[in-house]
């Protein structure tokens, strides 16, 4: 289950992503992870499945 939202991840074109995502249609820098929430996330991610990644 962590895998797959892991991986999912790598997939979809995120725009804030904490990471670089290779198949976006536009580059994004990536930037240090500041705790348990992506701020700008568009939708929220709960706090084991974050720190588990």
């Amino acid at each position: 289950m962590l895998g797959v939202w892991c991986l999912s991840l790598l997939f979809l074109p995120i725009p804030h992503s904490p990471f670089p995502i290779p198949h976006s249609p536009f580059p994004i820098p990536p930037y240090p992870q500041r705790g348990p929430r992506v701020p700008h996330s568009p939708f929220p991610i709960p706090p084991e499945i974050h720190n588990s990644c």
